[in-house]
């Protein structure tokens, strides 16, 4: 009889352990991701923040694989107030939910965000601008747009197009080797002067091309030198069209340096 209750017990506080499991995580910080699947999450708590500054309103952005999204709306306003319970200098707050199992975005405020849309309206606003990135797996240039389009309605303003935003971690990647480093440009003064003193003067035009060649094909051993030190070195990685710059840059200063010749 003993064991026959403990179990009833058991079936019975079971339901309240699953259903006492938080729809999503404690929002902590203006920007939460437990899927890991945001790049630079630095940055996109720089721009909640500079968000919050700008409108008045904090907005709560969590990302998370999949949410009951009935239950969420029942309860969503809640775990917002309590959110924003300790932030003191906002006049209103946002919580924007993005699923990544099944792209989404849900989005909910805490009934003080001035627009000119109720909740639901704006929120297929928002999402409509965002879904395009967020099915790419583009995260960072949704959740931007997202901020966006949510700011131009809080303020007032026209709704912006929808923009890429480049990570940072992207933009030094899509930079030809070395060409953002100080050490660039002294290598190319070096090379310069190496080669000035190495080649001899002929005519102006055969001098300046043979320095053109000669700093091109330099410029391209120096950006497969960066990536071998970098320990990502291919050759698809190397930009002859920026060692083509750095040519005809340098047959224009060669063809200025011997003028008077």
């Amino acid at each position: 009889m003993k064991k026959i209750t403990i179990l009833l017990s058991l079936l019975i506080l079971l339901p309240l352990t699953v259903t006492s499991k938080p729809l999503i995580p404690i929002m902590k910080t203006l920007f939460t991701d437990v899927t890991g699947t945001v790049p630079d999450a630095e940055e996109i708590a720089r721009k909640a923040e500079l968000f919050r500054q700008q409108t008045g309103i904090a907005p709560f952005i969590v990302v998370v694989p999949g949410v009951n999204e009935a239950s969420f709306r029942q309860n969503g306003k809640a775990m917002l107030a309590h959110a924003s319970s300790s932030l003191s200098d906002v006049k209103g707050s946002v919580l924007l939910l993005f699923t990544t199992r099944e792209p989404r975005l849900i989005m909910i405020t805490n009934g003080h965000v001035e627009s000119s849309m109720d909740d639901k309206h704006l929120g297929l606003l928002v999402e409509n601008h965002t879904l395009a990135y967020l099915h790419a797996d583009l995260w960072y240039q949704g959740i931007n747009n997202a901020l966006a389009v949510l700011q131009a309605q809080i303020l007032k303003q026209p709704t912006p197009p929808l923009t890429y935003y480049p990570h940072p971690g992207q933009q030094q990647e899509n930079d030809p080797p070395g060409s953002t480093t100080t050490l660039g440009l002294f290598a190319w003064a070096v090379a310069f002067i190496v080669f000035t003193a190495f080649f001899n003067y002929t005519t102006r035009l055969n001098y300046a091309l043979k320095f053109a060649m000669a700093m091109t094909i330099a410029n391209m051993g120096y950006q497969a030198l960066c990536l071998y030190i970098d320990n990502s070195f291919a050759i698809t990685r190397i930009s002859p069209l920026w060692a083509g710059l750095i040519g005809v840059c340098t047959f224009i200063a060669a063809l200025l340096l011997t003028s008077k010749r």
